[in-house]
């Protein structure tokens, strides 16, 4: 036979057929694997999240490729690496690897090896890390190559549904309460699928229109829409449908206003916490109040709770966990409901005590109203952890090195950016601090976490795309005397004089970052608890607090506010107050005798310190009261009364963890707010 003769393939060409079957079959083996990944491919993917999954395909294929290489062995990840090592996939997540944080069957939890030279161990090797970890998410559209991509392309789509489909965010399951506002309803669908929604009457009243829009879904599959202002009630029926296609229902909504409480630890404290305490009485009022949440009259109340299912991530969700893990590169089982819930005995004891009592305290207060509490917590957090990425990386240079089983940005990710755009709140509560005292007085001034809390404040009503002015209300931290002594630890966890640091932080970002309250908790505990048992008191504060945000209520929440310092040339200073009500008063530093028993009047004040001008700060030698919103302070003279005293360039009061002496209050008995003054700031 005549012609060229037929040339076998070469050997670079052999190559690629093999890559293009091995990225083949490795994708139908993932799928095969993971139904969690099938069932999760079938909701909206974000850019992000196609290249995580991208990534994974790729770093298989490499893997693969240098094990079967006699010439490459694959080197071994660090401990840090292999629990990066990890596929997310929106509302779930499939773990690979193991940390060296993971608990064995005897119970016992190992601890990490001593960071090697280039490993996570120091402030810039652990941001190295992070920030490795990130760019590479940015980048991983790209790694591999044009095939790659096209098989990854081809995998995400093999989990689609091929016809019309029609989903609710999470939050919208039966029970919700929608703002009565504007009435926000969100989801997801096909690209440029229109979706009707519509709210009527249930029951009997089934035929009643409420309000009635079509929504169309964007790029990204999401859609959302406004039923425009509602009259508060319910329960009503919310129906999402597709021309011709799929419904979705949802039953016992009401229509209301709807507040977010999030925070750390005491805001995860439960009243079953507070019972088992055995702290009275604050163990009997919290089985008073559970057993009054299982009387008719407490599951009557229009309340409803929400716990967001807490999950970290390295990137946003677009929706809220359905399974999810709290330490990256473990498994946990998921904490939050993800569920709207009726006031219970059961629900009472499970969730937040200040959420609880807080809802009951509005119920009470707005009784046609029906209210949403929106519980997001998680205990031992930082802020940073609560932070979006671009605020973190906004101030890096100045943070600590991450913890990369916690890193930054990681709960915002997982559990608050996927309410983004989907609901309108009638104000926020924030109750955080306590693990940032610790950093704090390790690693940088106060100022460090006004900032932090500042640009929290701004981004959130800013990414989950609220009124530019929703409130914060912000809770200070509680007094707390740590037992610290060197000789046990010489790195505590909470160090001494930085709980009033971070309570000046949280003073400051209030005043500058409005509208804003806060919520003075310095009368509270007995400074040995970290935790104090007594939420009751939290709960009316913060409820006086949000109904004043509403111009509903005339109940004051906060004591005495500096309002003005001068200072003389004998080395005092004259203290203005505002908020004392009838005028000021000294009361003694406990829980019970600050709301219930004042001091004799003239006596002197404790809690003042003054600044000279070499910088130290000295306790005031007296603090008189001057009727009736003033304090006279008088500077200390020095050794036996002969050094002349210096005129002052600073004041501060009850700068102390857990502050001794007596208590500054008003006429309501609150207790003045700690503050520090200092001249030309």
């Amino acid at each position: 036979m005549s012609g060229r003769p037929q040339q076998r393939p070469g050997r670079a060409s052999c190559m690629r057929q093999l890559r293009r079957r091995l990225v083949t079959g490795l994708a139908l083996l993932l799928l095969a694997q993971s139904q969690a990944a099938v069932d999760a491919l079938k909701e909206p993917t974000s850019l992000l999240e196609k290249a995580w999954l991208q990534r994974d395909v790729v770093a298989t294929l490499q893997g693969v490729r240098s094990s079967a290489d006699p010439l490459s062995r694959p080197v071994r990840a660090s401990t840090a690496e292999q629990h990066h090592s990890t596929k997310h996939f929106p509302g779930r997540n499939v773990e690979q690897g193991h940390s060296s944080r993971l608990a064995h069957n005897d119970g016992k939890t190992s601890q990490p090896e001593s960071p090697r030279r280039g490993q996570v161990g120091s402030p810039s090797a652990a941001w190295q890390h992070v920030l490795r970890q990130q760019a590479s998410l940015r980048r991983s559209h790209r790694i591999g190559g044009r095939r790659v991509s096209k098989a990854a392309r081809a995998l995400l789509q093999q989990g689609r549904p091929r016809g019309p489909w029609l989903k609710l965010h999470r939050l919208f399951t039966d029970g919700v309460v929608i703002s009565q506002d504007d009435g926000i309803i969100g989801g997801f669908a096909n690209e440029g699928a229109r979706v009707l929604v519509t709210l009527t009457g249930s029951g009997e009243d089934e035929s009643r229109l409420m309000a009635q829009q079509m929504a169309k879904a964007d790029a990204k599959g999401r859609w959302w829409v406004s039923l425009g202002p509602l009259p508060p009630g319910g329960p009503l029926r919310l129906t999402a449908s597709l021309r011709g296609g799929t419904t979705v229902v949802v039953e016992g909504v009401l229509i209301g206003l709807v507040w977010l409480i999030a925070g750390q630890s005491n805001i995860v404290f439960s009243l079953a916490d507070a019972v088992r305490s055995g702290a009275q009485p604050w163990a009997l009022k919290a089985q008073q109040t559970i057993a009054a949440a299982d009387s008719p009259a407490g599951r009557s109340l229009p309340v409803r709770l929400f716990e967001v299912p807490m999950s970290r991530s390295r990137w946003e969700y677009s929706n809220l966990a359905e399974h999810g893990t709290l330490h990256l590169g473990r498994h946990d089982d998921i904490t939050g409901s993800g569920a709207w819930r009726p006031l219970s005995g059961e629900v009472a004891q499970q969730l937040s005590a200040v959420a609880v009592l807080t809802a009951k305290r509005l119920a009470g207060a707005l009784p046609d109203t029906p209210i949403g509490i929106i519980q997001v917590a998680e205990g031992g957090t930082s802020i940073m952890e609560w932070l979006p990425d671009d605020d973190v990386e906004a101030v890096r240079a100045q943070l600590p090195a991450p913890d990369p089983h916690f890193p930054p940005s990681a709960l915002w990710n997982g559990a608050v950016a996927p309410l983004a755009g989907m609901l309108h709140l009638a104000g926020i509560v924030w109750y955080q601090g306590e693990t940032d005292a610790g950093i704090t007085a390790t690693f940088q001034p106060w100022t460090l976490y006004q900032q932090l809390l500042g640009r929290l404040m701004q981004s959130w009503r800013r990414n989950l795309q609220l009124l530019p002015r929703t409130p914060f209300t912000i809770v200070q931290l509680p007094p707390y005397r740590s037992r610290y002594r060197p000789e046990d630890d010489p790195q505590p966890q909470f160090g001494l004089n930085h709980w009033p640091a971070v309570r000046e932080a949280q003073r400051q970002a209030v005043l500058n970052n409005g509208p804003a309250d806060l919520v003075c908790l310095l009368d509270l505990g007995d400074g040995l608890q970290v935790h104090p048992p007594n939420k009751v008191t939290v709960a009316d504060r913060v409820a006086a607090a949000l109904l004043h945000q509403l111009g509903r209520g005339d109940q004051p929440w906060i004591g005495p506010t500096l309002a003005e310092a001068e200072f003389s040339a004998d080395g005092g200073a004259l203290l203005r107050f505002e908020g004392v009500g009838e005028g000021l008063r000294r009361a003694a530093h406990t829980e019970e005798a600050a709301s219930a028993r004042e001091l004799p009047r003239g006596g002197p004040l404790g809690c003042f310190e003054l600044r000279g001008g070499d910088g130290v700060w000295r306790p005031a030698a007296e603090a008189v009261i001057v009727p009736a919103a003033s304090v006279r302070l008088r500077a200390s003279t020095g050794a036996a009364g002969v050094a002349a005293p210096q005129r002052a360039t600073g004041v501060r009061m009850a700068w102390a963890d857990a502050p001794t002496g007596c208590l500054l209050t008003g006429s309501h008995h609150l207790p003045a707010v700690p503050f520090v003054y200092e001249q030309g700031l």
